[in-house]
């Protein structure tokens, strides 16, 4: 193999590694990728929410039916752990530097996770909701 094409299969190998460390346990690159990485982990700890969703139901990957949400102290103790985690990956990214829906969204997730829920309107997060954490002007 020539050396050129061994040099760009480890620079192609580093630079996968660095994603999937990035993804899984570092700061990702983009603020979005955080957030999917947050949700991820909030739904994933919760059968009955995906059950809800449907979004695995009757697949090879439906690992939650049959299960109920744990609600014991010692779950909720996790559950807190994960808003925790979670709050300090969002603060990770600077909001002043955040435009548009992904500003919006910082808001909206700092404020579910801070006060534990997030009062919806019919077109989405309440202005006054979000302003308790965030001010969007």
């Amino acid at each position: 193999m020539p050396l050129a094409v061994t040099i760009i299969l480890i620079v192609l190998a580093l630079g996968l590694i660095w994603l999937v460390y990035s993804l899984v346990w570092g700061t990702p690159p983009f603020f979005n990728l955080a957030v999917e990485r947050l949700t991820f982990r909030m739904v994933r700890t919760d059968p009955e929410l995906l059950t809800y969703l449907g979004l695995l139901d009757n697949t090879s990957l439906d690992f939650h039916s049959g299960s109920l949400t744990d609600a014991s102290p010692r779950q909720m103790a996790r559950r807190q752990q994960l808003d925790r985690d979670g709050l300090a990956l969002i603060h990770r990214y600077r909001p002043e530097k955040l435009k548009g829906e992904k500003r919006v969204t910082y808001c909206a997730v700092t404020a579910l996770i801070t006060t534990g829920t997030l009062i919806l309107s019919s077109w989405g997060p309440t202005r006054s909701t979000m302003s308790l954490v965030c001010r969007l002007t």
